[in-house]
């Protein structure tokens, strides 16, 4: 199996300012959430083999209400990422517009489907501006070929677009997902382990029950 995850990557022009938008989000929305996805998790799973004994169904249950806080990452580069274990690409473009209904600022989407998908989607102020999905995935998991609109991605994110437009160009997964995380410098994929791997790298600042937030210290 591949990789599966997506992230959020939110220009920052007021980084103080952005970062307090979404510590009220996630303060507003966490409850909310894990309740919509306890029931989505139970009727999806209702007739599993596997919830047939008590004991199953416990550890169904326990692993439904296990709850692992957002990670917020600000870079110093003016971009503040978002990850979060319940995050994909299925679910991705939802969780966007959400985001960027409640953020003054674009969000940029990016997500992995089993190394077969890869997709990112620009959000601003509750809607889709552009995407760009790609991948040998994308009839077997129902996704279809997107072609970003570089004019419109440049005009909302102010960020340059020369190099991106030949790297979209490439057909590796690889190549564009690792050659996207170098352009802007932002870690697509990121989890708490990794944070513990390069600690000298990170700054906590805050920690909740909904999210933690940490900064990046150096880059190289």
């Amino acid at each position: 199996m591949g990789q599966n995850y997506a992230s959020f990557h939110i220009i920052a022009e007021d980084t103080k300012e952005t970062q307090k938008q979404l510590e009220q989000y996630f303060s507003n929305n966490t409850t909310s959430n894990n309740i919509s996805n306890i029931r989505e998790g139970l009727t999806e799973s209702i007739d599993d083999e596997y919830i047939n004994n008590k004991f199953s169904l416990f550890s169904f249950l326990q692993d439904l209400f296990e709850n692992t806080p957002k990670l917020i990452l600000i870079n110093n580069n003016k971009f503040i990422s978002v990850y979060d274990e319940s995050y994909s690409l299925e679910n991705m473009e939802t969780e966007g517009i959400n985001l960027s209904k409640y953020l003054e600022t674009p969000v940029i989407g990016t997500g992995n489907l089993d190394d077969d998908v890869f997709s990112i989607l620009l959000f601003h102020k509750g809607k889709i501006i552009t995407r760009y999905t790609m991948g040998e995935g994308l009839e077997k998991y129902e996704f279809k070929l997107c072609n970003m609109d570089l004019e419109l991605f440049k005009n909302v994110t102010n960020l340059s677009v020369e190099k991106l437009d030949a790297l979209l160009k490439e057909e590796d997964i690889y190549d564009i997902e690792d050659g996207f995380s170098e352009l802007y410098n932002i870690a697509l994929d990121l989890t708490y382990d990794d944070l513990a791997s390069f600690e000298n790298k990170f700054k906590k600042l805050k920690e909740t029950n909904s999210y933690s937030i940490f900064e990046l210290l150096v880059t190289s």
